[in-house]
């Protein structure tokens, strides 16, 4: 069993909300496509419950992807793209792609990017 990625609950309400409402049109569709329970992309902001498992990672991609956030051949993350989703900016994108930049399977690189920036925030 993988350990869950839990960060502190002190990601400020505000936050929550702009990325919950960014990624809304998404979830159930991510969720469907990649297998993962609805349930837990509907909970991972509130609770802050971001499961390190290969499933979950290619949700993450799913909403990359959905965002345009990749590159045209699909191998990274465009910095640009993260950097206009709010409360992310140019310097905390580019500092969370560098941070993933050596996984070489895109979910997880997306996943670690995103624990990243959430974690910045905690």
């Amino acid at each position: 069993m993988c350990r869950g990625s839990y960060l502190h609950e002190n990601l400020r309400d505000e936050i929550r909300r702009a990325w919950e409402e960014e990624d809304a049109p998404f979830l159930d569709e991510c969720a469907k496509e990649t297998n993962v329970d609805p349930q837990i992309p509907k909970k991972m902001y509130k609770d802050l419950h971001f499961p390190n498992e290969e499933s979950f990672h290619c949700y993450v991609w799913c909403l990359y992807n959905r965002q345009n956030a990749l590159t045209p051949d699909g191998k990274d993350i465009e910095v640009e793209v993260l950097a206009m989703h709010p409360y992310v900016g140019l310097e905390l994108a580019q500092r969370c792609v560098e941070e993933a930049k050596n996984e070489t399977d895109i979910c997880l690189k997306t996943y670690v990017a995103t624990v990243c920036a959430i974690g910045h925030h905690a």
